[in-house]
């Protein structure tokens, strides 16, 4: 995340790096517990910057405590530094704490050693660019999670959810892989996207060329493919046995692509595949209840996260009947 953060932002920030400062001090931190909040620090410098000064805040909290226990006579002055949010918290925090702030933030690669894993993430609604060390660079779209692990010899990224455009720097001498789902895509020089949806992966190269190799296939050893510019492929759906290889004309890429400039475009796309889309971009959850709605046919372009435009085009166009309740939009035939 780039420039300053807007002041209700870095408070709002500020005020969740405590809420896990605290949890890591009660000592309840489960592995689930860990991935979530390296996830956390993954969003932006800010993030992992606000968690480690508070943790260095907490921990010498925590030494004047000590020397208070020994020295009674701490002026009033010194007590009234400190926000009692923290003194509840804090009769379990010190250094160690911090070293898990650092292994939790920063968690060093365990299988090539030689550079810090990362992790880049993306809140829903957000999209963001991110430059890699050696000139690649990743495009995350809405509500997504890599992990970059480069090495000597391999750079390594793991799609753990959501949607990313890669642009690859040509590195002769270590090879460029995402693995997600059932499939590790491999490239050198190319520009490609790969979306982890829930049943599939499905891979799209607009330049250059990728191997596509299935290591979640059943009987191991599954053979590698290769796809060329203006091709798509689908892997994994129904079966970890399952690919789709089709050549696609440009113009559908564009289409595809089109939420990297805030856009959704659709030509004749079910309007189910429609609003699963467009709900991406939004934390309302959207249910189409008649079969044959479902299969309708939608065009147009909406902006990502505008919601009532598509609810428009539904009722106008459609006939349908759009229901709003506290957690879901119902879409139902009249």
């Amino acid at each position: 995340m780039k420039g300053n953060l807007p002041t209700d932002n870095a408070k709002a920030i500020e005020v969740e790096a405590a809420s896990w400062i605290a949890q890591l001090s009660d000592g309840e931190f489960s592995d689930s517990d860990k991935l979530a909040l390296r996830e956390w620090c993954a969003r932006s410098p800010v993030h992992r910057n606000t968690l480690q000064r508070l943790g260095r805040l907490w921990a010498e909290f925590d030494a004047l405590e000590t020397l208070r226990e020994e020295q009674p006579a701490v002026t009033e002055k010194s007590r009234l530094r400190w926000n009692p949010f923290w003194i509840g918290h804090a009769a379990t925090a010190g250094i160690g704490m911090l070293a898990l702030i650092a292994w939790l933030a920063f968690r060093p690669t365990t299988e090539l050693g030689d550079a810090p894993l990362q992790m880049f993430a993306t809140q829903v609604g957000e999209q963001q660019v991110f430059d890699l060390a050696d000139g690649s660079f990743i495009h995350l779209n809405t509500d997504s999670l890599v992990e970059v692990d480069y090495g000597a010899y391999e750079r390594r990224v793991r799609l753990v959810r959501g949607e990313a455009i890669f642009k690859v720097a040509s590195d002769a001498s270590r090879a460029f892989r995402v693995y997600a789902g059932s499939a590790m895509v491999q490239a050198v020089g190319t520009r490609f996207s790969v979306e982890l949806k829930q049943d599939a992966v499905e891979v799209i190269v607009s330049e250059g060329r990728v191997s596509l190799n299935r290591p979640g296939a059943t009987g191991g050893g599954a053979p590698s493919y290769f796809l060329d510019q203006n091709q798509w492929a689908l892997i994994g759906e129904g079966s970890a046995d399952a690919l789709t290889i089709e050549a696609i004309d440009p113009a559908v890429i564009q289409r595809h692509l089109s939420w990297t400039t805030g856009m959704l475009e659709f030509d004749g796309e079910p309007l189910a595949e429609v609003v699963y889309e467009v709900s991406r971009y939004t934390a309302i959850r959207i249910e189409v209840t008649d079969p044959d709605l479902r299969a309708m046919r939608v065009g147009g372009r909406f902006r990502t996260g505008d919601t009532k435009a598509l609810f428009e085009v539904i009722e106008t166009g459609f006939g349908a009947t759009v229901t709003q309740t506290e957690d879901v939009v119902l879409i139902s035939a009249n």
